[in-house]
C-alpha cells in the first residue's frame, strides 16, 4: 500500500491533527453538527439524526476529507485560521 497523506503538524500526541479542528462545528440553523476527535475518527449529525455518519478523517493543508463507514467520501475547507469549516455547503461554526 501507500503511504498515507500528510497532514498538518499538531500537538504532540494528536497524530499530526491540528489541536484548533478538534471539537465540534455547527452549522447556524442546527442542521449539521460534525464532531472531529483526536484520533481522526469523526460523527456527524444531520438534520436531527444522531451520529447520521461516523468515519474517520485525514487533513491536508487546508482542507479535510471524511471516508465515511459505508465507503462515501466527501471533502471540506478550513477558513482562514480555523475561523470556520465548510462542508456539503454548510459553513460550521464553533
Amino acid at each position: 500500500m501507500g503511504t498515507p497523506p500528510r497532514s498538518t503538524s499538531g500537538t504532540p500526541g494528536s497524530k499530526g491533527i491540528p489541536a484548533a479542528l478538534v471539537g465540534a462545528w455547527a452549522s447556524t440553523d442546527g442542521d449539521l453538527v460534525l464532531r472531529l476527535d483526536r484520533d481522526r475518527a469523526f460523527e456527524e449529525d444531520l438534520n436531527g439524526t444522531r451520529a447520521a455518519y461516523k468515519g474517520s478523517y485525514v487533513v491536508r493543508e487546508k482542507s479535510f476529507h471524511l471516508s465515511v463507514d459505508n465507503g462515501a467520501k466527501a471533502e471540506g475547507g478550513i477558513v482562514g485560521n480555523f475561523h470556520y469549516l465548510e462542508l456539503s455547503g454548510y459553513q460550521l461554526w464553533r
